[in-house]
């Protein structure tokens, strides 16, 4: 693979993590805030029946659209790949959260990322 490929491809994983790792997840209807937070904060809160738009951010979306197919072709994979990226965990200690040694945790990252270059490669 080219570098500047791959180099796109740390930028999409690393946008991908910083996006699910600051809760947007949509919050399955929920507000991402307390009750009393948002009164500290906002000082007064009013029932608002106006709809809401949900924060997107597609770039993200489509990479964890393709971590969740990887998911269904080769589990350990997507599961490394997942650490790799959330965890705060050491690199060590990464991998013994699958259970495996380090090498074969650097190597099921290093497939994943090939993985991705090829379906996002492919696309377009």
């Amino acid at each position: 693979m080219n570098n500047d490929f791959m180099t796109y491809l740390e930028k999409r994983l690393e946008e991908w993590a910083t996006w699910f790792i600051r809760g947007h997840a949509n919050g399955l209807g929920f507000s991402e805030r307390s009750i009393e937070f948002r009164l500290i904060t906002e000082g007064i809160i009013t029932k608002s029946t106006a709809p809401q738009t949900v924060p997107i951010h597609e770039e993200a979306e489509e990479i964890e659209a393709l971590v969740s197919e990887m998911n269904d072709y080769h589990k350990p994979m997507a599961d490394a790949l997942r650490i790799q990226y959330f965890s705060q965990e050491g690199f060590k200690e990464r991998a013994m959260q699958l259970g495996i040694s380090y090498p074969l945790f650097q190597n099921h990252v290093k497939l994943a990322r090939y993985w991705l270059a090829g379906r996002l490669s492919a696309e377009k």
